[in-house]
């Protein structure tokens, strides 16, 4: 059982590291102070403050993003865009919850990790 505590964890790990992309980043372009003031006001949306994953990618590795669109074909490379659009929170939380849902289909069916 051990194993499937540490395997929750370690799907876990890229939706925590995206929001705490998001924070730094946060933090780093504006004061504690200014930014709380600004979430109150409602000027922005507090989804605007998340990453895309698409920014992610291209801010810290474009030559693999430029690599890719350039060796997919146009009907790929259009649904990689969606997903890069997507805020890289959710798709990390989306990843872990596809995850769990695997495992609580082994835990139903008793095999895996869940046998006896």
């Amino acid at each position: 059982m051990r194993g499937v505590h540490f395997y929750i964890v370690l799907v876990l790990i890229p939706a925590v590291l995206a929001l705490g992309h998001d924070i730094a980043l946060l933090l780093e372009n504006s004061s504690f102070n200014e930014l709380i003031a600004t979430m109150q006001s409602g000027e922005r949306p507090l989804m605007s403050y998340l990453s895309d994953l698409g920014f992610i990618w291209t801010h810290y590795a474009r030559e693999s993003y430029e690599s890719v669109r350039e060796s997919s074909d146009p009907q790929t490379w259009e649904m990689i865009k969606m997903l890069l659009m997507q805020k890289a929170l959710f798709v990390a939380l989306a990843f872990a919850g596809v995850n769990f849902l695997l495992l609580f289909i082994l835990k139903l069916l008793k095999v895996g990790p869940f046998k006896g």
